[in-house]
Order: C-alpha cells, then sequence, then structure tokens
C-alpha cells in the first residue's frame, strides 16, 4: 500500500484492530481485511481498513453521508429510507437481501461525527423502535457499525475503514455462507463502493 507515511498510518490501526479483537484475514484492493470471532465480548464483526489513491475522500464523505442511498452504496442494500430525524440523527430504515435468504429488515439510528482527516459515518440498531416486518421477511436484531473517510495525508486519495457486526436472526446461517460472507461478500462491498467513488 501507498506512501510511507500512509503504510505507518495503516501499520497503527491493524495494531489497533489486534488490541479489540481483530484478527487478520487479507490483504486485497487496497484494503487489509479482519475479522473478530463471535466469542469474544464485543462480539463478531468485520472491518476492511483500505488505502484508495484513486478515490476523493470528499466525494466519498458525501455519499456516505447520504444514509438514504445506501442502496446505491451497498449491493445488499435493497431499499434504505430515512423514517424521521431526531437532532443530529436519523432514523434508517433499510431492506436488506441476499440469494436464498429471507429478506431482513432493520430499523438503524444513524449519524455522522468528524474526525482527524474527515469524518465517521455510525450506526446502531433502533430496537426499541416499532417495526413490523413484511410477510416471509425478518426484523434483524443487531447492526452496528461505521464508515470512516480520511484525506490521505501522505498523497492522493482517501483512508477508508468500514466495521460492521451483525446478527442477521432468523435460523443460523451456514457456515459456508458465513465464510462467503465474511470473505468475498464483504469484499463486495468494499470494491463497489470503491469503484462507485472513484475520481473521474
Amino acid at each position: 500500500m501507498g506512501t510511507l507515511s500512509a503504510m505507518w498510518l495503516l501499520l497503527a490501526l491493524n495494531a489497533r484492530a489486534a488490541d479489540d479483537g481483530f484478527e487478520p484475514l487479507r490483504e486485497a484492493g487496497g484494503c487489509a481485511y479482519f475479522q473478530r470471532d463471535r466469542t469474544h465480548e464485543g462480539g463478531s464483526a468485520m472491518r476492511a481498513v483500505c488505502e484508495w489513491p484513486d478515490v476523493d475522500p470528499a466525494s466519498l464523505d458525501g455519499q456516505l453521508a447520504r444514509f438514504d442511498d445506501y442502496e446505491d452504496l451497498v449491493w445488499v442494500v435493497d431499499a434504505s429510507e430515512v423514517r424521521r430525524n431526531e437532532g443530529d440523527r436519523a432514523l434508517v430504515y433499510q431492506l436488506q437481501q441476499l440469494w436464498g435468504l429471507s429478506d431482513r429488515e432493520v430499523l438503524l439510528w444513524a449519524w455522522s461525527e468528524p474526525v482527524e482527516g474527515g469524518h465517521r459515518h455510525r450506526w446502531v440498531t433502533a430496537a426499541d423502535e416499532p417495526l413490523e416486518p413484511r410477510k416471509g421477511a425478518i426484523r434483524t436484531p443487531k447492526n452496528e457499525g461505521f464508515w470512516e473517510v480520511r484525506a490521505n495525508p501522505a498523497g492522493p486519495g482517501a483512508l477508508v475503514t468500514h466495521e460492521i457486526a451483525v446478527d442477521a436472526g432468523g435460523v443460523p446461517l451456514p457456515e459456508w455462507l458465513l465464510k462467503w460472507i465474511r470473505t468475498r461478500g464483504f469484499g463486495r462491498v468494499m470494491d463497489e463502493v470503491r469503484e462507485g467513488a472513484k475520481t473521474p
């Protein structure tokens, strides 16, 4: 990955990942991928730490701040809409679809906050908000995470971190499907977000 300063930053982020239970999985597409096991006190989660020299950080930051447009960013999200705003946070409905599985519906509290050199766009499950899933769908009991976008201090492009922890609910997913989601499915999210945010 890129320049020396950016490399040191990514090494620091990787060390932080190890501190909070994340283990390295692989590197691909300018990203280092990590996974935290479900036996950890914080539960299972996935994280990608990326250096994307071909992405304008301001443009990507603006896209990620629009919580009602996530169906245009994340392939598994089929619909995303802001139901209401409360102060600096938005109540967001999402419909998520993955072949072979029942649809998942979720309500999230989502907000954006500044970080050094950029912004973090964070969400947590709005478990206390009423939601009656449509017939055949399952309400997702846990979906929390963030996107963090910073300007690369050492050169062009963006430094991007994405973390997500999900309990999909319903019947436990088979191990082969969980493995695919943790590797290829999560990687597809990162690849498509990068492709959609590339500097023209």
